[in-house]
């Protein structure tokens, strides 16, 4: 497994905080208030408020129990009676520091650039917007978690597994012959597989003749759904 590109990395990260921005800093209170059906216990503003408090926490050095409900809960809460313009004022200001780092984390940088498109994407649902399901942070950060599969395919002593999606194949694992291929109908529902935004059923959905049972779960790098999200 390789990281994504260090340069892409810093300059996405960068332009989706910018669209985030341009996204929800005029809504009025009802669409702030709007749930997120891929997360479920979040509204529009919290999503916000998870943005901008893991960059200030990953600036600051606070990556204990980083990804956790804890680490991510104790963000939303903290600005939880702050106006939305005022946190992302916040996001922006360190972000300053803090994306000029993102290249040189390696696999955290990566890790960080999938959590901002992902909840991008989240918003976006959100809000019925179908836009940006193809920039470039979408492709690159599907093809980092797709070359991840190899390693937890093994781990979980599965056959290998080729994840191809539209019309290029990311490979995972030694002899393909004898492994499993899913066909992700594009490389934005592989990302939203990998963190979590599908179901076990949804991801099996996606087998090329073949049974899924196991491998779904490899797929679904963060915890899947227990039901299906349609977006």
């Amino acid at each position: 497994m390789t990281d994504a590109p260090p340069e892409i990395v810093a300059s996405e990260y960068a332009a989706v905080r910018r669209r985030v921005r341009a996204l929800v800093e005029d809504l009025p209170p009802d669409d702030l208030g709007r749930a997120v059906p891929a997360c479920p216990k979040w509204t529009v503003r919290d999503v916000v408020a998870h943005l901008a408090g893991g960059a200030a926490d990953a600036a600051s050095g606070n990556l204990t129990g980083a990804g956790g409900e804890e680490w991510t809960a104790a963000q939303v809460e903290a600005r939880r009676d702050r106006p939305v313009a005022e946190i992302l004022d916040e996001w922006d200001q360190v972000a300053e520091g803090f994306e000029p780092r993102l290249p040189d984390m390696g696999m955290l940088g990566t890790i960080f650039l999938a959590d901002a498109i992902s909840h991008e994407l989240d918003i976006r649902g959100a809000l019925g917007s179908r836009e940006m399901r193809d920039a470039p942070a979408v492709d690159v950060t599907a093809a980092w978690f797709a070359g991840m599969l190899s390693e937890r395919a093994a781990k979980a002593g599965l056959r290998p597994l080729t994840v191809r999606v539209a019309d290029r194949a990311h490979d995972a694992g030694d002899g393909l012959t004898d492994g499993v291929v899913v066909e992700a109908p594009s490389a934005f529902d592989l990302l939203r597989a990998a963190t979590g935004r599908r179901s076990l059923d949804q991801i099996r959905e996606w087998a090329r003749g073949d049974d899924l049972s196991e491998h779904a779960e490899v797929v679904s790098v963060f915890p899947p759904r227990p039901d299906p999200l349609v977006e």
